[in-house]
């Protein structure tokens, strides 16, 4: 909202006349006073205003920290091999030619040539049980 100065003189004479010359002056310092009072308190309330929405806008931001980091832990990819999960940057060693996680089939689906010698022991020990209708004790 603004006054232009035809209002502004308009009220100025309507004063005048209505308060007259000796009385115009004490009536304009009055409104002034009373002018920068409200412009005061307004501004006080303004502040307050101000501070606490800073204050709830803080909470807000640090609620908001203690959800998200611990649920940005919880939905990290699980590694998808044994090998990842115990080296930090999820790497297999490929500089020292020991990449352990190059082939992930499970042993039975290895040759036999193909398997590590730890493996080997378990696929024989596999292949000499018996089938699901042999009776215990004969062999086929």
């Amino acid at each position: 909202m603004s006054i232009s100065s035809t209002e502004i003189i308009i009220v100025a004479l309507v004063a005048l006349i209505a308060l007259g010359p000796q009385r115009l002056p004490e009536a304009l310092r009055t409104a002034g006073k009373m002018y920068r009072q409200f412009k005061d308190v307004t501004g006080s309330v303004q502040r307050e205003i101000n501070n606490v929405v800073n204050e709830t806008t803080g909470m807000v931001t640090d609620t908001a920290k203690l959800i998200t980091e611990p649920m940005a832990e919880i939905t990290k990819p699980a590694p998808s091999t044994a090998n990842d999960a115990f080296r930090p940057d999820g790497d297999p060693v490929k500089a020292s030619g020991n990449d352990i996680s190059a082939d992930n089939r499970p042993a039975d689906e290895m040759p036999a040539d193909e398997m590590p010698a730890d493996e080997l022991g378990d696929a024989e020990l596999i292949a000499d049980l018996p089938e699901a209708g042999d009776s215990p004790g004969t062999t086929s």
